[in-house]
């Protein structure tokens, strides 16, 4: 008796399991295909390339200006430090407005 494959184990895996042998592929068939699907591509906006440098910028600077905080802490341990309800309206409707016009 001739037995037609090499690996005696994949008749076997054929007739029991139903695989069959995957087809080997030439290299010109492996670079037809690596060729023929079309690339990928992101195109990022103006805005978002400007956001994206805002956000470098803001991670490359201090996060925390320590200094102004320790003045703050000392202001407020005294009992020294008062809030301006009128500069802080002011700056409310002032960043209001801005937001409206661009």
């Amino acid at each position: 008796m001739k037995i037609p494959d090499k690996n005696p184990g994949l008749i076997l895996e054929k007739t029991l399991l139903g695989k069959t042998t995957p087809k080997k592929t030439t290299d010109a068939q492996a670079q037809e295909t690596s060729h023929s699907s079309p690339a990928d591509s992101v195109n990022i906006s103006e805005k978002a390339r400007h956001i994206q440098h805002l956000n470098a910028l803001a991670a490359s600077g201090p996060e925390v200006r320590t200094e102004r905080v320790a003045a703050l802490q000392q202001k407020i341990e005294a009992g020294t430090y008062a809030v301006d309800g009128k500069q802080i309206a002011e700056k409310l409707i002032r960043s209001a407005v801005q937001d409206k016009v661009s």
